[in-house]
């Protein structure tokens, strides 16, 4: 699915660009793990939830990354480092909620 989106993503950048709009695509990974926020782009450290005035909720801390391409987008979630434990029926199974912000 991230490889679907990130191509989709890119190729409307591409677009626009063509049209003389430039744009920026920022992104953010983090997880959910035990209720609480965790930065998988910038080795695990805690990510505190707040409510801006607006009464909207910001990831404090959270590090984003610009890449300009699908490729450079897939190869920074390959690098993301999810908690991942054993179960009874796999030796790696994913323990945490993973979100990817754009």
């Amino acid at each position: 699915l991230y490889s679907l989106v990130a191509d989709e993503v890119f190729a409307r950048v591409a677009e626009a660009g063509a049209k003389g709009t430039l744009l920026v695509v920022r992104a953010g990974f983090f997880e959910i793990y035990r209720g609480k926020c965790f930065d998988l782009l910038n080795k695990k450290k805690r990510v505190e939830v707040m409510e801006d005035e607006r009464n909207q909720q910001q990831l404090v801390g959270l590090h984003w990354c610009t890449p300009t391409s699908a490729e450079q987008l897939l190869e920074l979630l390959d690098r993301s480092e999810r908690t991942t434990k054993a179960t009874a029926q796999n030796a790696h199974s994913s323990r945490s909620h993973a979100i990817l912000q754009l």
